[in-house]
This record gives structure tokens, sequence and C-alpha cells, in this order.
């Protein structure tokens, strides 16, 4: 099973921050991101499925927002 972020309720979701393993050189370069809205079993791709860029080394916060921000309660980054 695919990690997920839980809000605790319905909330709007404008984007994600990622940031790399600080005790490793590793990071995620590329990623797409999912949604569940509460009550739901289906996750819907953020963006029709687009690809965001991730970071370049294990320091950096990159910051993804969303062009269209869904409502939903749990979140996934693949």
């Amino acid at each position: 099973m695919t990690p997920r972020i839980d809000a605790g309720s319905s909330v709007r979701v404008a984007g994600v921050v990622t940031q790399g393993r600080a005790d490793s050189d590793q990071w995620v370069t590329r990623f797409t991101v999912q949604t569940r809205a509460e009550g739901s079993d289906a996750w819907v791709a953020v963006d029709g499925g687009r690809e965001f860029e991730g970071n370049a080394d294990r320091w950096s916060r990159v910051l993804s927002w969303f062009d269209a921000p869904p409502a939903a309660r749990y979140v996934r980054i693949t």
C-alpha cells in the first residue's frame, strides 16, 4: 500500500512540499499526486495526472502548487 496523508477531514489541497532524506543522499526527482475525498473509495489524479518536478538534493524544499486544488481528506504522492 502506498503511504498516504490523512488531513482528518475534507480540506482544500493547494499543493505539496517535498524534501530529500536528511540522513542520506536520497530524494524524489519527479512525482504525481492523487487525492481521495472523505467517504469515497476512488483515488483521483491531481491536475489530470500531471508529473511534478521534485528535488535535486536532500536539503532543498520544493513547493508544487496544483492548477486545480481539490477538496480531499487523503493525499498520496507516487
